[in-house]
């Protein structure tokens, strides 16, 4: 949920279009964790491949949210300014902790 308030933040305030499409992707990879999670849950029958993209997915994230938060010039994030966009951006971080 803070992931679509950072993106809604982040178009209202005419962020450039390439921190709105990071944002944008963040939020798709936090559904999709959120499905690997009830996957995992269930005891789906391919658990094994579910917990791998989940590890792979929740580290991306951990990633690319620090680097919203911080930028990371090799990754081509630029660090989000916004004040309401970065109090969501620390709630999202003390969610992902």
């Amino acid at each position: 949920q803070e992931s679509g308030t950072v993106v809604e933040i982040l178009l209202n305030k005419g962020a450039p279009p390439e921190q709105i499409a990071v944002a944008q992707k963040q939020l798709w990879l936090a559904e999709r964790i959120a499905r690997n999670v009830e996957k995992m849950l269930e005891g789906s029958a391919d658990a094994n491949h579910v917990a791998e993209t989940f590890n792979q997915d929740a580290s991306m994230f951990g990633t690319v949210l620090n680097g919203m938060r911080k930028g990371n010039t090799k990754l081509g994030i630029a660090r989000v300014r916004d004040s309401e966009a970065v109090n969501s951006l620390t709630q999202i971080a003390e969610l992902y902790g």
